[in-house]
């Protein structure tokens, strides 16, 4: 008899169970998942467990290179495909950069400045050490038909041809954090850490113009493909924990057209456009507590907003701004696509405590830390929703 009793006590803890599974677990467990779906993804890549160090797609809009600690890679940007590996270095990937023509692209590990074909094929290594390292977000430019790339240094920028000789330089007062080239090559910018920027003739190693844009100190700035607008991230305020400021200038004459106030947390930032006129209408940035912000760039208003809920350690924005790249560090993610590129080996890796973590690549799995996904931007869409809410 008491064995017939633990049967019917088995089978009603069962049912119960069942039922809670069926009617609670799983309504919600399928809502979670739809909450935390990426949704417009084209397709994701595993890059270790270091995380993206950074994203950039060409200036045609046909690859997307990829620089975290642990790989760097080239993928053509509308399907994923792999085009090539470059061989690892255990130092910090410092910036990564496609020449104009999007035959050649430039990356530095913090000493070494590399410059490579598209295709993989080395074109010459560049020792920087004597400059001082390189340190992070967009530190490399190429200047368009001189055969040269510019980076940062400790007090100011310098030039190297393809050769690796030293051709160019441009002193600043302080560490120089970001530097970037007019599209016709004529204008040389930078942006050093105390909050000035500076504006030079290609040939000439005295600023035509300099501008305070932060009053404390500069983050980083980036130009604008099309060359219109120089934008710059910074703070203005004694608090050192307080929020920070985005500013957009004419790169004409290095006047503010815009300041908007953009909290903490920025990551990376990127516009869409190319060399041709005013083609350059959105700025993306990317944050730390995993929002990344369109913006139109002409008004500086929020266009459309991801909430990805977790931290996003890099950004870009395609040159016809129909797909956005966010690499995010450290973090799992809920991938809604079947395209799913795996660049580690074999179906567990080794986390840096030595134990193993599992991921899966299915549709609506979630995977591992260190993925870089590539998503449908839709911001035609959403200005269309814009436009009949209005």
């Amino acid at each position: 008899m008491k064995f017939f009793v633990q049967i019917a006590c088995v089978l009603v803890f069962g049912l119960l169970a069942y039922a809670g599974y069926t009617y609670w677990i799983q309504p919600n467990l399928t809502a979670l998942v739809s909450q935390s779906s990426t949704p417009d993804c084209l397709y994701a890549a595993h890059v270790g467990a270091a995380g993206a160090g950074k994203v950039r797609f060409s200036p045609d809009g046909q690859f997307l290179a990829i620089a975290s600690n642990s790989r760097k890679s080239i993928l053509k940007a509308d399907s994923g495909k792999l085009i090539c590996n470059f061989a690892g270095s255990r130092e910090r990937t410092a910036g990564i950069c496609f020449a104009p023509d999007a035959n050649q692209i430039a990356y530095g590990d913090r000493s070494t400045l590399h410059l490579k074909t598209v295709s993989g094929q080395g074109i010459t290594k560049i020792d920087i050490s004597a400059e001082g390292k390189l340190t992070t977000l967009d530190q490399i430019a190429f200047v368009p038909g001189a055969d040269r790339v510019l980076i940062t240094r400790g007090n100011g920028i310098s030039g190297y041809d393809q050769s690796g000789k030293k051709a160019a330089s441009y002193p600043t007062e302080a560490t120089a954090k970001a530097v970037a080239v007019s599209p016709d090559g004529n204008s040389i910018f930078a942006a050093q850490w105390k909050g000035q920027i500076y504006k030079w003739a290609s040939t000439d190693s005295s600023p035509v113009k300099t501008t305070q844009a932060h009053e404390k100190y500069l983050v980083t700035a980036v130009i604008s493909p099309d060359g219109r607008y120089f934008v710059s991230l910074g703070r203005d305020h004694d608090d050192p924990g307080g929020d920070m400021d985005l500013k957009v200038w004419s790169t004409e004459n290095l006047n503010l057209i815009h300041s908007y106030p953009i909290g903490k947390g920025v990551t990376d930032m990127s516009i869409d456009g190319t060399p041709q006129t005013d083609s350059s209408r959105h700025l993306l940035i990317s944050k730390s507590t995993g929002e990344a912000i369109a913006f139109d760039l002409n008004a500086m208003e929020v266009k459309k907003v991801w909430q990805l809920g977790r931290g996003v350690s890099t950004c870009s924005i395609s040159p016809d701004a129909s797909k956005v790249c966010f690499g995010l560090s450290k973090h799992s993610a809920i991938v809604d696509t079947d395209t799913h590129r795996d660049f580690t080996t074999g179906r567990r890796r080794m986390s840096l405590k030595g134990k193993p973590i599992p991921y899966y690549t299915l549709k609506g799995q979630a995977v591992s830390p260190g993925v870089v996904l590539v998503l449908e931007s839709k911001l035609e869409e959403q200005a269309d929703d814009l436009e009949e809410t209005t």
